[in-house]
């Protein structure tokens, strides 16, 4: 994660305050936030899959051609 002594630190503290607040707050809330987490990491994945596609796409039809051709796959950064 990160060499920073005191970034780690700050992170593990916060890590145990939700632990904390996560043993003590009611259910309901424990899910909710759970949920809504999950909710954003989807969406911050679905953008970047749509951001990426692009990209994947050329690397996909590159391995195809290559592996018509019966060529040795490879890749390479600057054909793509």
């Amino acid at each position: 994660m990160t060499k920073n002594k005191t970034t780690l630190f700050i992170f593990r503290v916060i890590v145990v305050i939700v632990v904390y607040i996560g043993s003590v707050a009611e259910l309901g809330v424990v899910w909710d936030t759970a949920d809504l987490s999950m909710g954003i990491m989807a969406l911050i994945n679905i953008i970047v899959i749509a951001i990426l596609s692009p990209i994947a796409m050329r690397v996909i039809k590159d391995y195809m051609k290559q592996k018509k051709r019966r060529k040795r796959t490879q890749y390479l950064e600057l054909k793509i």
